[in-house]
């Protein structure tokens, strides 16, 4: 980080010492669902701090400067621009990670916003849901086995050829019982038993937990 009244400038983006400094701890510390404004594949390296640099802690990505992320692949003038005007409005809000317990307090504002669980337990297996138009295969998903929030969380299944991973399957087998990682957007619905939201998960697998999270 630099030092004084010096600036730096990355990718043609100019921040001050103050900038910079609050650009790294939004990198370091700010949710996934917090990152809305960067684009996705940049977030993704935003959140998860890629090719080793100094990443660990309770949540993935640990920065050291903004030069550090502006080397990376995938990052561009757009995505540095983001996180500087990003941070700018940004402050901490308890925990530096998305949780089921702090997604559904702020459901009304987070409805098609993108978050990244980075430990959640299947609590069960629900059954298929069809809307009219899609099917969707669902489990609930709690931060602890015993605790109150939960969600209702899908994969949109496809019988199509050449359909993505856990679109054709039941990507919630094993699973159940255990702590997972699971990157998906919040949006309304009329589902039963939902309060009015769920989660529609990417058609990714259900990746291993941050056991670095209590």
């Amino acid at each position: 980080m630099h030092l004084g009244g010096a600036v730096g400038t990355y990718d043609g983006v100019t921040f001050t010492v103050d900038e910079e400094c609050a650009a790294v701890a939004f990198l370091n510390t700010a949710r996934y669902s917090e990152m809305y404004s960067i684009p996705e594949a940049a977030r993704q390296i935003a959140y998860t701090c890629v090719q080793g640099l100094g990443c660990g802690g309770p949540r993935p990505g640990q920065w050291s400067d903004i030069q550090s992320f502006s080397n990376t692949a995938g990052v561009d003038p757009t995505a540095i621009q983001a996180v500087k005007t990003a941070s700018s409005m940004w402050s901490p809000k308890g925990l530096p990670y998305d949780t089921v317990a702090n997604t559904w307090t702020n459901r009304t504002s987070m409805v098609n916003v993108t978050f990244w669980f980075d430990k959640v337990y299947v609590n069960k297996a629900l059954p298929q849901y069809n809307d009219g138009t899609n099917t969707w295969n669902c489990a609930q998903l709690r931060d602890t086995p015993t605790a109150t929030n939960y969600f209702t969380a899908c994969f949109q299944l496809s019988s199509a050829a050449g359909a993505p991973t856990c679109a054709s399957g039941d990507c919630f087998s094993g699973k159940v019982g255990t702590y997972v990682s699971a990157r998906g957007t919040l949006v309304t619905t009329s589902q039963a038993s939902t309060g009015g939201y769920r989660i529609n998960l990417y058609h990714e697998q259900l990746g291993a937990p941050n056991l670095a999270i209590p």
